[in-house]
């Protein structure tokens, strides 16, 4: 079977529309539909329940989905690490959940692309469960995540802190207005969530849910508003008087944690990776 099949499976998955899928694969739709076809009959069975505007995966297509998107990612890498087999250099793949590039892994980033380990990198961005499960099949080296995990055959290392601090461009409010009027609540994570809510009860009246403190923080800079943001992103606007810390708010810690199997054999190379991290708490 033709693997692009899978990858055009997995993009039809994605944005739920052939036509979508189509122009993202630079295909025709009807090349879409002749892949789809082909691999449902190689399967026997149908992957999506086709309704009008309403494209579902079948039972059997979101088994298909899981095999799918490693196999997919298991060529990937088997191709990288061909085209470096000749050279001195690993390859090696990073994931992290949503936002963390920006806040946190940027410098992180910066310094390993520029230091003397024999290192290539592949990165993604992937939710904390397909995080974890990438790791586990060695589809991925190494995740970050702010949640910890107590998964077999994975070493857990905190290898930073990030503070997230109630910000406002509205200075003159009170606090009980500033959490009422165009408040966006960035989605942290149970614990801080459990914490919030502890802390200031009934008062939270979010206007905006996200999950993405990038998304918050622009509505913020273009309309005016408050939320809750790690430092590293808020800490110039602050320094320029653009935005305000609220002084009665609790300031609230997420631990960032390096995830990767305890049994890889790019471990030692992962290990002088993170040690880079020394550096960048500095920078932040």
């Amino acid at each position: 079977m033709d693997i692009e099949f899978l990858r055009t499976f997995l993009e039809v998955t994605r944005v739920k529309h052939f036509g979508k899928a189509a122009d993202n694969l630079y295909l025709t739709q009807s090349a879409v539909s002749a892949r789809i076809r082909l691999l449902e009959e190689f399967i026997g069975e149908p992957v999506f329940i086709r309704q009008r505007n309403n494209l579902q995966l079948t039972p059997i297509g979101k088994k298909l989905f899981y095999y799918a998107e490693n196999i997919v990612l298991l060529w990937k890498r088997a191709k990288q690490e061909i085209a470096f087999a000749d050279d001195d250099k690993n390859v090696i793949s990073v994931g992290c959940t949503a936002g963390l590039w920006e806040i946190y892994l940027n410098k992180w980033l910066s310094l390993l692309v520029t230091s003397d380990l024999p290192i290539s990198l592949d990165t993604r961005i992937l939710s904390k469960d397909s995080l974890i499960r990438n790791i586990q099949d060695f589809t991925l080296d190494l995740g970050f995540t702010f949640e910890a995990t107590t998964e077999e055959n994975l070493i857990i290392e905190k290898v930073g802190s990030i503070n997230i601090l109630l910000v406002t461009s509205h200075h003159e409010y009170s606090t009980d207005k500033m959490l009422s009027e165009d408040f966006y609540y960035v989605d942290w994570g149970t614990s801080i969530t459990t914490e919030l809510a502890n802390y200031w009860g009934e008062k939270l009246k979010p206007k905006l849910t996200c999950d993405q403190s990038s998304i918050a923080l622009s509505l913020i800079i273009e309309h005016g508003g408050t939320s809750y943001l790690p430092e590293p992103t808020i800490s110039k606007l602050v320094n320029d008087k653009k935005l305000f810390v609220v002084k009665d708010a609790p300031i609230l810690e997420r631990k960032l944690y390096a995830v990767f199997c305890s049994d890889s054999k790019k471990n030692e190379l992962i290990k002088n990776s993170l040690a880079l991290f020394d550096q960048v708490k500095g920078a932040i």
